[in-house]
């Protein structure tokens, strides 16, 4: 699986609010045990692949989790209001430049949908929750990425 994870992280390194806000603690997954909040973790529950009459194309379309978590139930309106303004980050030049790969410009440029920008960030839901397990409290963001 193509995974849209560097992406994920990208946009949230590329948003001064979240990027300030979680200092680089955004994990896959799962958390490291002791780790300092506010933090996020995200995992993509759904990939589908996309296909055309030509055959298989190069789009791609996964549907990811991200979980912020918050050191106080009173920070979670902060924590998730940064991470939903990161998501919705336009800027693929941003993104190639934080990912160092040139190549993946090149990939844009030639991307077979030309209308689309590179990447595409739909939210599907977000929800405030509690975590019973651990006793922290989170905010759920459920969104679709596409991107080539």
């Amino acid at each position: 699986m193509i995974s849209g994870a560097p992406l994920i992280r990208a946009l949230l390194a590329i948003h001064a609010p979240a990027a300030a806000l979680l200092a680089g603690r955004v994990f896959q997954d799962e958390a490291p045990q002791g780790v300092e909040f506010p933090c996020a973790t995200f995992t993509c529950v759904f990939d589908d692949p996309q296909n055309h009459l030509r055959g298989r194309s190069s789009l791609k379309r996964q549907r990811w989790q991200l979980d912020v978590w918050p050191p106080t139930p009173d920070a979670a309106d902060q924590a998730a209001t940064a991470v939903q303004a990161a998501l919705a980050v336009r800027d693929p030049a941003a993104v190639v430049a934080w990912l160092e790969e040139p190549s993946v410009e090149l990939d844009f440029l030639e991307q077979e949908y030309r209308r689309l920008a590179p990447y595409s960030v739909v939210m599907n839901e977000t929800r405030p929750g509690h975590d019973r397990d651990s006793g922290l409290s989170r905010f759920m963001l459920d969104f679709t990425l596409w991107f080539y």
